[in-house]
């Protein structure tokens, strides 16, 4: 098998997405990832969500989720020059989206690599205000202290927030899609 004439038909058809710059959304479940997700596909990302495998990573250029979150500062290093969004909302209907997450998706209905990144994450399988609250604040303050000096390369990005699509694509420069900003799974934990 040729491996070199087919990474270059796989560049013909995605471009050469191992070289482009990655981009990382690094919040907590809950804030508007899947949305986020979405948009990005819509301004031309390449993305995985809930990324298992560094293969993963490696071949698209916009990774999220809890794997990711966890290892912000590793991917930071592994891939330089990187871009990562920090989805935020205020904490008081955040926890109240998570509490009903957890409950509507148990540790018993979970594939047991959900089960693991969430014990490595939160440090429970399960819903616990107390543990969640904290490091629903610790977490959004690392990202941002971690970035103090590279205000360049993280956006924080309000999900409540009317303007979404300027904010991330003035962050990315990329021109701002003329549709809606997408809206996934709204009021479903809610």
């Amino acid at each position: 098998m040729n491996f070199r004439k087919i990474k270059i038909a796989l560049e013909v058809v995605y471009g050469n997405i191992f070289l482009r710059k990655k981009v990382f959304g690094i919040g907590l479940p809950k804030t508007g990832q899947t949305s986020l997700a979405t948009a990005m596909r819509i301004i031309g990302y390449h993305v995985v969500q809930y990324p298992y495998f560094d293969y993963q990573i490696k071949s698209n250029n916009f990774a999220i989720d809890i794997p990711v979150a966890l290892r912000y500062k590793e991917l930071d290093k592994q891939f330089p020059n990187s871009k990562f969004i920090l989805p935020t909302w205020k904490h008081k209907p955040w926890l109240k989206s998570i509490k009903n997450h957890y409950r509507n998706n148990p540790a018993r209905k979970r594939h047991p690599a959900i089960l693991k990144y969430r014990e490595l994450f939160w440090g429970t399988i399960h819903f616990n205000q107390k543990i969640m609250t904290k490091t629903y604040y610790k977490h959004n303050q690392e990202v941002v202290e971690y970035f103090k000096n590279r205000k360049r390369d993280l956006l924080v990005l309000d999900v409540d927030s009317p303007n979404k699509w300027k904010k991330i694509c003035t962050f990315l420069s990329k021109d701002v899609p003329s549709i809606k900003y997408p809206n996934e799974n709204i009021g479903k934990y809610i």
